[in-house]
């Protein structure tokens, strides 16, 4: 695993590589690096490099159980964000993440001050998952 300089991370964006914004409510960032920076983001209260990008409060919704995931008893979804609430991953339980198609996870741990990524195949996702 390598650890990153979050001085080194740029900027989050919802621009793909090729220069192409990704559809309204789908960003989808590819690299490593770019899915850092958009846990960052969150683990910073919308705020990068001194500039407001988010609502302030956003990432305290996001992390948030949902009203009609509580009333269900199942603590493991926010706002747009899954939850580590029933302590599915061996992180601490305040966790929440983003979760994305064949293993991909982009964990935010405030108490830990924490983003860790994992980004995988659709071949990798089970065993990828087990590891984590």
């Amino acid at each position: 695993m390598a650890l990153v300089d979050r001085r080194r991370i740029p900027r989050p964006t919802l621009a793909h590589r090729d220069g192409q914004v990704a559809p309204p409510g789908r960003p989808e960032p590819g690299s490593a690096r770019d899915r850092a920076g958009l846990g960052n983001l969150y683990l910073q209260d919308g705020v990068w490099e001194g500039k407001r990008l988010l609502p302030e409060g956003y990432a305290a919704f996001v992390s948030t159980l949902a009203p009609a995931w509580e009333a269900d008893g199942r603590p493991v979804y926010g706002g747009f964000f899954w939850l580590n609430g029933d302590g599915e991953f061996p992180v601490p339980h305040e966790a929440y993440y983003m979760a994305g198609a064949g293993g991909q996870y982009t964990f935010v741990i405030p108490s830990h001050d924490l983003v860790v990524v994992r980004l995988g195949h659709y071949k990798g996702a089970d065993p990828g998952e087990r590891g984590l």
